[in-house]
């Protein structure tokens, strides 16, 4: 099942949060203790971009970048691959991007990295265990728009509906499932 992206104007205060930020003296605004400014100074001293911050009932994971362009925003698409996988390892169903850099190609690139790991195959006719289903992502950005949200959730659903006609076996695709 594919993640639903939508702009969203709230953070929700127990919801996992994922903030894109250039600079950690923009996290002042967001009451980390100063233990959590520690490490995240630390991680980051160590060349780190992405750190993440373990508050039990809720997971925070920061991403730095640096610059602008193509090659940065192809880092940030592998960045939401790395943490679609820690999203699946604490069972999040749901998380909010925090954009503070207001650079608009990384918040979507960023967030389709994250879409597009979600991506999963199953045989209906082999019975599994179900997968582990991320179902809404929310951006908090002034510099997307709704248009541009929609836009990029047409490139996943047609990403996805290509990965399943490429996956499905041809002996079972005939002209009408087609």
């Amino acid at each position: 099942m594919q993640p639903i992206i939508k702009k969203s104007i709230e953070i929700k205060k127990d919801g996992h949060i994922i903030f894109l930020v250039r600079d950690i003296s923009l996290l002042k605004d967001f009451n980390f203790t100063d233990e959590e400014i520690s490490y995240i100074e630390k991680k980051t001293a160590k060349k780190d971009t992405l750190v993440h911050l373990n508050q039990l009932s809720q997971q925070i994971f920061i991403c730095f970048s640096k610059e602008s362009g193509t090659e940065e925003d192809e880092n940030r698409r592998k960045d939401g691959n790395l943490l679609f996988k820690q999203l699946k390892k604490e069972d999040a169903d749901e998380v909010s991007v925090i954009d503070l850099i207001g650079d608009k190609n990384q918040i979507i690139a960023l967030t389709e990295g994250i879409s597009l790991s979600a991506y999963h195959f199953s045989y209906k006719s082999i019975k599994e265990e179900e997968p582990f289903c991320l179902k809404d992502i929310c951006i908090s950005s002034p510099v997307v728009t709704a248009r541009e949200i929609s836009e990029l959730n047409n490139l996943i659903e047609a990403v996805y509906i290509t990965r399943n006609l490429v996956n499905q076996p041809v002996d079972r695709l005939n002209a009408t499932q087609l």
